[in-house]
């Protein structure tokens, strides 16, 4: 059984696109920008889990790395703070935490669906301290996969389905369970 694996990709995105269909009412979705037709994401800083405050310039470097990315190499539309997020009823929100024990880096971050609580896509990375830009691309082209699955529903290519991407400067491999 070579594609197991996709069978939970299969079941999430059946409930991503059944989430969507009854979340968005129809004029949310035909305000939408044509490339993106399913709302507009917010980012918010990073969580600090470490706590040292020598750390926190690390949060903004993260969460300024995601929005540029997702605007710049993904199309997608971005808000960058939460108090313009809430006023704007954004629909994804990007969320994480860091965690920095010597010379070595944790970064744990997700999509979330704010009106279903439903986890689009959620990646965590590991490496050495001066690894941080190479991490951060890793954490955006990860969190990024989960959009094309929303992408390839919306243009009914049923691609969101078999596994692979197309979203983005390279080619990315969907999460596994």
């Amino acid at each position: 059984m070579a594609y197991h694996w996709r069978l939970p990709l299969v079941c999430k995105t059946f409930l991503l696109a059944l989430g969507l269909l009854v979340t968005l009412p129809l004029s949310t979705v035909q305000a939408q920008s044509p490339s993106f037709p399913f709302g507009t994401v917010g980012v918010v800083p990073f969580t600090n889990i470490s706590g040292d405050p020598t750390d926190s310039w690390i949060s903004e470097g993260i969460t300024e790395t995601i929005i540029s990315d997702f605007k710049q190499l993904y199309a997608l539309p971005v808000v960058s703070n939460e108090a313009t997020a809430r006023e704007r009823g954004v629909l994804w929100l990007v969320t994480g935490g860091f965690q920095r024990l010597g010379s070595q880096l944790r970064i744990t971050a997700r999509v979330m669906n704010v009106q279903t609580g439903i986890i689009l896509e959620s990646i965590k990375v590991d490496g050495e301290f001066d690894e941080l830009f190479t991490l951060q691309d890793q954490i955006a082209d990860g969190l990024a996969a989960g959009f094309n699955a929303i992408r390839d529903i919306a243009a009914g290519s049923g691609q969101g389905m078999s596994g692979t991407t197309g979203l983005g400067p390279t080619e990315a491999t969907p999460s596994l369970p």
